[in-house]
């Protein structure tokens, strides 16, 4: 792909982004479920993988703002001292907090506070975390955070409940995170082929594609 031809599909990528997140939203809102303030706890698993499209629009993002190349130096950059996540590790977007509010740590046993420097532009597989429904086999079954399960039990299991009657073929037609995926796949044909990386790696190898073919293209912003 060209330079314009991969800043025509990040746009369509937010869309579909905006309407997992629209979902997502709905689903929390129906079934009284939400995520916990000031938690960050999926985001602290080292193991979570994505593929270098998804990270288009945030690399766009800073393409914009005069920040990308920054971006790049601060975490993969030859002087950078946090080049060790480059293979892995916890993703570099993810911002601490240092305590948590009394309210919180009485109300669940633990977590670990934090939250996404680049939320607005976060991959679908972060999108999926939280309350989301998933296809198994010819069933529906629940995405929900084990946070969330516990803080909110009975909501859970009457979300379970729910997810458990409808067979994917034969009953109303319910919004999956491999519905979205679907839609991700076919804006490009490349999409497919690309792999699933560690979430840094796939991060980094986006943005030097980005780098790279604006370096040719003179972007202009504007």
């Amino acid at each position: 792909m060209n330079f314009e031809d991969t800043k025509n599909l990040q746009s369509k990528i937010l869309e579909i982004y905006s309407r997992v997140a629209e979902e997502s939203k709905s689903l929390q809102g129906q079934w009284n479920l939400s995520c916990l303030d000031s938690c960050g706890e999926c985001c602290f698993n080292p193991n979570i993988t994505a593929r270098e499209f998804e990270f288009y629009p945030l690399m766009f993002h800073l393409l914009d703002v005069n920040e990308l190349e920054d971006f790049y130096q601060k975490f993969w950059g030859e002087n950078s001292k946090k080049s060790k996540n480059i293979q892995g590790g916890v993703c570099v977007l993810l911002e601490t907090k240092s305590s948590l509010s009394l309210e919180n740590s009485q109300s669940l046993n633990s977590y670990r506070p934090g939250r996404c420097s680049a939320y607005e532009f976060r991959p679908l597989v972060c999108r999926a975390f939280g309350v989301m429904i998933r296809k198994k086999n010819d069933f529906y079954e629940s995405s929900i955070c084990r946070l969330i399960k516990k803080q909110y039990a009975l909501h859970s299991e009457k979300f379970e409940e729910y997810l458990s009657s409808h067979h994917v073929n034969k009953e109303e037609v319910l919004q999956c995170v491999e519905d979205f995926a679907y839609q991700l796949n076919a804006l490009h044909p490349e999409f497919l082929n690309q792999k699933e990386l560690p979430i840094n790696l796939a991060m980094k190898s986006a943005a030097e594609k980005i780098l790279f073919l604006s370096s040719f293209h003179g972007y202009d912003k504007n």
